[in-house]
């Protein structure tokens, strides 16, 4: 039965192919988001602690997580926590346009109103005061409870200007 075992085959070829596809699946939708929620919870630990540490040592800290956010795969950029984590490591390297641009992507994601106040203190240290009025003013509009912050921070600003 010649005919017989070439059907066998391309049923045994396709039940292969099935499951390599449910194995490629499961890694894509279960195993990548895992692994990218525990890189994305100790890249934000490490990020507070470049934040607070020694500039030598923070931007060590904070060109190993930039590293390690990139090699993320493709569902992980679609988080916009991922862009707020690159920001916020930009700016511990003083990289303000490319902090800025990472808060820009998270907020086409998911605008709210804490992205919208640390773009504002990224755009003022990037000596764009204009720039971050407006993204203050964009937190207050989706959180009152942030005025004191904004204005402190456009204050703080304001404060470090040479005076004429």
């Amino acid at each position: 039965m010649p005919g017989g075992v070439a059907v066998t085959r391309t049923k045994t070829a396709a039940a292969v192919s099935v499951g390599a596809m449910a194995i490629v699946l499961l890694w894509y939708f279960v195993a990548e988001p895992y692994r990218a929620n525990l890189t994305k919870r100790e890249v934000a630990a490490i990020t507070n602690a470049a934040l607070l540490g020694p500039e030598r040592e923070a931007a060590a800290m904070a060109r190993e997580n930039l590293q390690r956010l990139q090699r993320l795969s493709y569902p992980s950029v679609l988080d916009p926590e991922i862009h707020v984590l690159k920001a916020a490591n930009y700016r511990v390297l003083r990289r303000y346009q490319e902090a800025i641009a990472a808060y820009d992507e998270a907020l086409r994601l998911e605008p709210t109103a804490h992205i919208y106040l640390n773009r504002g203190v990224t755009q003022l240290a990037a000596g764009r005061p204009e720039a971050a009025h407006e993204s203050f003013s964009r937190a207050v509009r989706f959180d009152r409870s942030l005025a004191a912050e904004a204005m402190d921070a456009e204050q703080t600003y304001r404060s470090m200007l040479p005076r004429p």
